[in-house]
């Protein structure tokens, strides 16, 4: 694109400091932005006039964000092993609570209580 240019003007650009540079770089995409708007609004009236159906506008859809994994809070442990491993009671029972309710223990012997 840059073989486009004109040299001259191709030249003054590089000429100028980094910061004038990103200036010109957002002034010109505002321009440009401008242009196609303009154009799109053109296009749109010699539709209408036409006789065919206008578009809504379109707007890029954006996700929803999804909350972090912590945001939705912890849930206290309900069970306790006894080697110390906790269980909230959601989800599936864990190993260890299986094994023992398999041996003839009661889920509720390991119910915290504090």
């Amino acid at each position: 694109m840059a073989d486009t240019l004109k040299p001259s003007l191709l030249e003054q650009f590089n000429a100028l400091p980094m910061q004038e540079k990103k200036e010109a770089l957002e002034a010109m995409q505002a321009s440009l932005n401008g242009d196609i708007e303009r154009r799109r609004a053109e296009l749109m009236d010699e539709l209408a006039q036409l006789g065919g159906a206008v578009p809504k506008a379109v707007t890029p859809r954006v996700p929803a964000e999804k909350p972090a994994s912590d945001a939705r809070g912890t849930v206290k442990p309900l069970y306790r092993s006894p080697d110390g491993e906790e269980w909230s009671g959601r989800g599936r029972t864990p190993r260890w609570l299986v094994a023992l309710e398999a041996a003839g223990r009661s889920k509720d012997e390991f119910r915290i209580t504090e």
